[in-house]
């Protein structure tokens, strides 16, 4: 079901790009056929595997639709016989017939890129390769048939790019055959056609022709380096790093190529004494061991100045710091057997001297490289929290700008302690440089992670600290100025400076205008509150605010009430305790009269009777 799916959809795109006969608008015999070779090259490249770079269902797509060109113009080979038929040019009225070739091109192309990516788990790889060969022959055959059919009957246009395209095709051959000069001179014939072209052209059509040019400028590059080579020139292993980093992920066939040369220079590179810059000090690289690895971090390196993603230059520092760990154990390693094997002389102490020193540098360099993918993550959560441009963000409900803020304080955090842990670094202490570097670096931090934490507090309503954390900010960046003034800091360390003075200014006057708005909002509130207090009785209150003190009246803080019954006027009656006139405080100070004599005398039987 999916195969007959695709394959209606396939057929609706050949009625797309494929015009029939009554769509070719002739004038009388001097009509021409026009074709957009490289968009309907790239647009089926894209569509059918070569975005994922795979060239076994790009060849089958290819497959399927020659075999419906050609039952759309009728000439299929038939059942009993297959022979080589020549297309008539008295038949020649659409696209479709330049469609046959230039399809059929794509089909043996692409299958030798298929056999490029089976080659390395190939039982015989020579083999392997000898049938790439054949089908890149192939390939620049029929395209040559495509580019003599495109000048009998298509238009100047279309006659260029049939050219480019049969000097491409014949380009990529000699670039797998090793043949250097004719290669460069095909894909300079690619480059000054498709130059010509997208000088008049507009639009989407001149992107393609430029991202062409993008793709066939390495491929000239490699082929001057090894003509270069071979006339007696050196071999640059950061100009090599340079094209394999320019070339582009669908020129496997290039790719392949430089990174085996690529191979070449460091294996040649490894049989030279290496020399590293170490706190102002040159120390020569001598062990095998430890120059294969520092001449790997030092060619990443390259390869990390011509990145321009953010992804790229994330999977190079992390590449990076994996092999700096590895020269630090090596150069440990090394150290370690140096000093067990040492029988006390001076040039085996100055060797162990060496690899600590170098067990140091890669340390230091493994942190600084971790310091700069730090940078590479704070620069992008920084230019995503800059989206928000509101002075009143940190206040917002949604949380994102407290959760910026919180991230960028976790990498402030890694990033102090990476300071430190150069700091500790053998060697480093003792260097006033590197110490007064560090420390700027450190106060930087420090100051802009302050900022962060009063942008969190902001955001929690907690004003006070909020200023006190911006005020210990300033006190921060007020010291790392004077470290700068006090020392010959280097441009990049005046401008972390003024990079950082910047930030804490901008989070201050945030922070101050949301605290601001908070102060507004409030005042407008308790006022209208205020307005809305009455003493009468006709209110929606279900009993006064008096007799309900101990309760939150959410309408009365939000002033949505209209009418507050502060008390009930008049107010009602209620049963209380009688006042007494006086009290007996002085009860056991009052002497009473005697008045015994006045009492009646009672006989025995008196209390009787009465």
């Amino acid at each position: 079901r999916y195969d007959s799916m695709a394959a209606e959809n396939e057929a609706a795109l050949d009625a797309q790009v494929a015009p029939s006969d009554e769509d070719v608008i002739a004038e009388g015999e001097a009509a021409k056929i026009h074709l957009d070779v490289l968009r309907t090259v790239k647009e089926s490249q894209f569509q059918h595997g070569l975005r994922y770079n795979d060239y076994q269902r790009y060849r089958q797509y290819c497959a399927r639709r020659l075999h419906r060109i050609r039952k759309s113009i009728n000439f299929t080979h038939g059942k009993k016989e297959v022979s080589k038929m020549e297309i008539p040019l008295a038949k020649v009225t659409c696209d479709r017939w330049l469609l046959l070739l230039l399809v059929d091109a794509e089909r043996a192309w692409s299958y030798a890129m298929q056999l490029r990516d089976d080659m390395s788990n190939a039982a015989l790889p020579g083999r392997v390769r000898h049938h790439l060969i054949g089908r890149l022959r192939k390939a620049c055959s029929i395209a040559s048939e495509f580019r003599k059919l495109c000048a009998d009957t298509a238009t100047q246009r279309t006659q260029l790019e049939a050219e480019a395209y049969e000097a491409h095709m014949e380009g990529t051959l000699n670039l797998e055959t090793e043949q250097w000069a004719t290669a460069l001179e095909k894909f300079l014939r690619v480059q000054a056609i498709y130059e010509s072209v997208a000088g008049i052209m507009a639009g989407s059509a001149r992107e393609l022709c430029e991202q062409r040019l993008a793709e066939v400028e390495p491929s000239i590059k490699y082929c001057k380096f090894h003509i270069a080579r071979e006339s007696g020139g050196s071999t640059d292993a950061s100009e090599l790093l340079k094209m394999t980093a320019a070339s582009s992920s669908a020129n496997q066939a290039l790719r392949g190529k430089l990174e085996g040369v690529l191979a070449e220079a460091r294996k040649a590179q490894a049989g030279q004494v290496v020399d590293v810059d170490w706190l102002g000090e040159s120390v020569a690289v001598k062990n095998d061991v430890v120059r294969d690895s520092i001449l790997s971090g030092q060619q990443v390196q390259l390869q990390y100045q011509s990145s321009s993603t953010r992804d790229e230059k994330i999977e190079l520092l992390d590449k990076a710091v994996v092999i700096w760990s590895e020269a630090a154990e090596k150069a440990a390693a090394e150290a370690s057997a140096a000093t067990a094997k040492s029988t006390g002389g001076g040039k085996a102490e100055a060797q162990i001297n060496a690899l600590k020193s170098l067990r140091a540098y890669s340390n230091y360099q493994r942190l600084t490289k971790l310091i700069e993918r730090d940078l590479v993550v704070m620069a992008e959560v920084t230019s995503s929290s800059q989206g928000s441009s509101s002075v009143t963000s940190v206040s917002r409900n949604d949380g994102a700008d407290i959760e910026e803020a919180r991230q960028q304080i976790a990498l402030f955090d890694r990033l102090l302690i990476h300071c430190e842990d150069l700091a500790e670094i053998d060697g480093v202490s003792g260097h006033a440089n590197t110490i007064q570097d560090l420390e700027l670096q450190r106060l930087c931090y420090k100051a802009e992670r302050a900022a962060c934490i009063a942008t969190v507090q902001a955001a929690e309503k907690k004003w006070p600290e909020a200023s006190a954390l911006l005020q210990r900010a300033q006190e921060i960046h007020e010291r790392a100025r004077q470290v700068v003034s006090q020392s010959n800091a280097s441009k990049d360390g005046s401008n972390r400076l003024a990079s950082v003075s910047k930030a804490i200014r901008t989070r201050t006057a945030r922070i101050r205008a949301a605290h601001a708005s908070q102060t507004t909002s409030s005042s407008q509130t308790l006022e209208s509150a205020m307005q809305n207090l009455s003493l009468g009785n006709n209110v929606e209150a279900e009993a006064p605010l008096a007799s309900r003190l101990h309760q939150y009246d959410q309408k009365l803080a939000s002033g949505t009430s209209k009418q507050v019954s502060m008390a009930q006027l008049p107010p009602p009656l209620m049963p209380i305790a009688a006042k007494p006139v006086f009290y007996d405080l002085a009860l056991n100070h009052v002497e009473f009269p005697d008045l015994s004599e006045k009492a009646k005398k009672k006989g025995f039987l008196s209390g009787l009777w009465g």
